[in-house]
């Protein structure tokens, strides 16, 4: 069997019941085939017409779902002939289990019912599409010892499209901002500040609709992305003043999502999405650098597991601890190694958190502080700092704090953040 048709929402309920059909006839099928059409339509006009929508989000998926669950039910009564029903189940698709089908994958969905059922899943359409936006910049001034900031600035337009979030890194006394244009499979646009001017954003080579990971590492700042042409992380490091010609094309980090980035100990450590060999799901991992030329890295080390894809990565190194933030099951979630352990051979654990959002986190540490931006379920965007991190405790997240001025932008993605001559920066696309 097979679905054609075009998704606007980013998420894909699959209903799907199995049948003992020793009794029935064509007719029979035939009224099926269209109660489930006229199903569908039912669903898709709610969602899309749903008066209170404007006062009230519109429900979460899983209770979606269980409205789609309903109305199976009801045809059952309806519809049945002489045949039993097997089983019912639903599964959810987000667009990041979407993307990490495309092109090519299979999943394997197991599930019983009066036997067991094996259904093989593939996806053979276009890789989805994030909304576009233009890419702004706030500020705020930050006093580093307390974790304290002021007012954020009014938001200012820096002159770009984007599909997905900038992320932002300092280096050589330079901010530099990296995202993926808003075109085509996503160009990868650079631009960067030297305290007095900006530079105009411009194209940087290599090819991304995801977010880019930077960090710097052996005296120069690099760059990773996922490349669309294959399923591998492409880099290359910034060359006094321009991104180095000739990305490195690493064909072991596969991934189809923004990888993240963060320097320990002389090594260059990379998190990514992984799904390589993997028909029941999705893996979060970490692997370290084992050569100075950013294109040669050791074993894995799996972090978590999950039925559906992590989507972009974060990944920042402080306190003595390696942190990973990334959505584990459409929920944002924190890891952290164990303190003063390689992140390759260290124990690790997780929490909830900070927050439930609406898009992937971003990680930043500043020195003395260990930072993550993200979005709430309105897309409005938050802060939080790690506090109350000893030698024996990890710590919690702070209370969330809006960024923006006044109006509290709602944006399209977790922004991208980094402190630069005593302010701290957040990057968006709205």
């Amino acid at each position: 069997m097979f679905l054609d048709k075009k998704c606007s929402s980013g998420t894909v309920l699959t209903s799907i019941q199995v049948w003992e059909a020793d009794q029935s006839n064509s007719a029979w099928y035939d009224k099926l085939q269209l109660a489930l059409e006229s199903t569908v339509e039912m669903v898709d006009e709610y969602i899309d017409k749903n008066p209170m929508n404007n006062l009230v989000p519109v429900p979460d998926t899983l209770a979606i779902g269980w409205e789609i669950a309903k109305l199976f039910i009801a045809l059952m009564d309806t519809l049945r002939n002489h045949d039993d029903l097997s089983c019912s189940r639903t599964f959810l698709l987000t667009r990041e289990d979407m993307t990490a089908l495309h092109g090519g994958r299979e999943l394997e969905w197991n599930f019983n019912g009066d036997g067991h059922h094996k259904l093989s899943v593939r996806y053979t359409g276009e890789r989805p599409t994030y909304p576009t936006g233009s890419v702004y910049c706030t500020f705020r001034d930050q006093d580093g010892s307390l974790g304290q900031g002021g007012e954020w600035s009014t938001p200012m337009p820096l002159g770009g499209q984007a599909q997905n979030a900038p992320r932002a890194a300092v280096h050589d006394d330079k901010l530099h901002v990296l995202y993926a244009g808003a075109q085509g499979q996503g160009s990868v646009i650079a631009g960067w500040y030297d305290g007095t001017a900006w530079q105009a954003p411009t194209r940087a080579g290599g090819m991304t609709p995801e977010p880019a990971g930077l960090a710097v590492w052996n005296q120069k700042l690099w760059s990773y992305w996922y490349q669309p042409a294959n399923t591998a992380i492409w880099g290359t490091p910034w060359d006094k003043d321009h991104w180095g010609y000739g990305p490195k094309q690493l064909l072991d980090l596969e991934t189809k999502f923004g990888p993240g980035l963060a320097e320990r100990d002389g090594r260059l450590w990379v998190a990514r999405s992984s799904h390589r060999n993997r028909t029941e799901g999705n893996a979060l991992v970490i692997c370290g650098s084992t050569q100075e030329d950013g294109a040669h890295f050791g074993n894995e080390k799996e972090l978590a597991t999950s039925s559906h894809a992590f989507g972009a990565v974060s990944m920042a190194y402080g306190l003595d601890r390696m942190w990973v933030t990334a959505r584990k099951d459409r929920q944002v979630r924190t890891y952290w190694s164990a303190r003063g352990q390689s992140p390759d051979t260290a124990q690790w654990q997780s929490e909830a958190g900070p927050q439930a959002g609406s898009s992937n986190p971003a990680l930043y540490f500043d020195g003395q502080n260990l930072w993550c931006a993200y979005t709430d379920a309105g897309g409005k965007p938050h802060l939080s700092r790690r506090i109350n991190v000893t030698s024996t405790s990890a710590g919690t997240w702070s209370t969330p704090v809006p960024i923006g001025d006044g109006t509290h932008p709602t944006v399209l993605g977790a922004p991208g953040i980094v402190t630069y001559k005593g302010r701290m920066y957040a990057f968006y696309y709205a």
